[in-house]
């Protein structure tokens, strides 16, 4: 009979524990969350809100960055095109034509060429001369230091892009223990 009792009491408890779990939700630390029946019409609410805003993100914001990246793909391959168009001259002339169409600041010049000597720890010297063309100018520039610091003033200024321009007349002579080095950058639209 006892047996019964307790059993009796053990089933009451667990429903009344279920009613009360229904009715008032149950939080265990952050491990058990059980959301009361009152608060299911508000959770639907948000998620049929989370679930519009993931179809947002989903049906126009997804398209609009496909887009635009598509768009940025367009651009990246025609610039792409254009610098191998550039980089595949097919002769020292069009390499000539390509300077000429670009107009140079006085000011940017002698900022990008001094940067680039000074970057590489060397003397220099850069004059203004006229070029063999009435419209544009060349400049001759002087270099004294190491070798390799010549080179690599050289390369870098070969591979800047904002340049485009290459050496012509490149003249090395030992000075000492380091190195003179003299050419000329021709036919460039100098804005003074």
């Amino acid at each position: 009979m006892i047996k019964k009792i307790i059993t009796f009491l053990v089933a009451g408890l667990l429903c009344f524990l279920n009613v009360y779990v229904i009715m008032n939700g149950l939080i265990i630390g952050n491990f058990i969350s059980i959301p009361s029946y009152n608060s299911v019409p508000q959770n639907i609410t948000v998620y049929n809100e989370k679930i519009t805003q993931y179809e947002q993100l989903v049906n126009v914001e997804f398209e609009n960055k496909i887009t635009a990246l598509e768009k940025s793909k367009t651009e990246f391959e025609t610039v792409k095109a254009s610098y191998l168009d550039t980089k595949n001259l097919n002769s020292y002339e069009d390499l000539i034509q390509l300077t000429r169409d670009k107009q140079y600041p006085i000011e940017f010049l002698w900022i990008k060429l001094e940067l680039i000597a000074r970057n590489n720890g060397l003397a220099y010297s850069f004059d203004i001369v006229d070029s063999n063309n009435s419209n544009l100018k060349d400049i001759k520039v002087i270099l004294q230091g190491d070798y390799l610091a010549i080179k690599n003033f050289i390369y870098d200024m070969l591979i800047d892009l904002e340049l485009q321009f290459q050496a012509d007349n490149l003249k090395i002579a030992p000075v000492g223990t380091e190195v003179n080095a003299t050419f000329n950058i021709t036919g460039l639209d100098i804005v003074m």
